[in-house]
């Protein structure tokens, strides 16, 4: 059994060597360069197919001053955006049964051109287009 633990002991100190390892940032290595985003872009109406009714379209109206609205959305209702380290915060008041907040929610910027608007939040993507 000493045998075996020296050994061990000889293979392990042997594998080492002086030498320092590089060490990369995983996320540098693997994040993919954001969107430039350009407030004057943003601006405007976004708006997407209802989930509930594909007749109907709901999104959002982005102001030049940071204001917003919501455009057919009664539980939903904007009231501010910003753009934070290059992504979309969106101020919101959730309107339900008895109760209400009022939350920010911060969306990576997947895309935006001047007609196309694409927000993703954790598994969440939402696909606007500019009215």
């Amino acid at each position: 059994m000493k045998i075996i633990t020296v050994a061990l002991c000889v293979l392990l100190l042997s594998s080492c060597d002086d030498t320092e390892a590089e060490v990369i940032d995983a996320t540098e290595v693997f994040t993919e360069p954001k969107p430039d985003v350009k407030p004057e872009l943003l601006v405007g109406d976004w708006v997407e197919p209802n989930p509930i009714d594909a007749d109907e379209l709901q999104g959002i109206e982005l102001l030049k001053d940071g204001k917003a609205r919501s455009i057919n959305m009664e539980t939903t209702q904007y009231s501010k955006w910003y753009i934070t380290e290059g992504k979309l915060a969106l101020i919101a008041k959730s309107i339900g049964i008895h109760t209400s907040s009022i939350d920010t929610t911060v969306y990576t910027i997947e895309r935006l051109t001047d007609k196309e608007l694409v927000l993703k939040d954790r598994d969440l993507t939402i696909s606007y287009t500019k009215q």
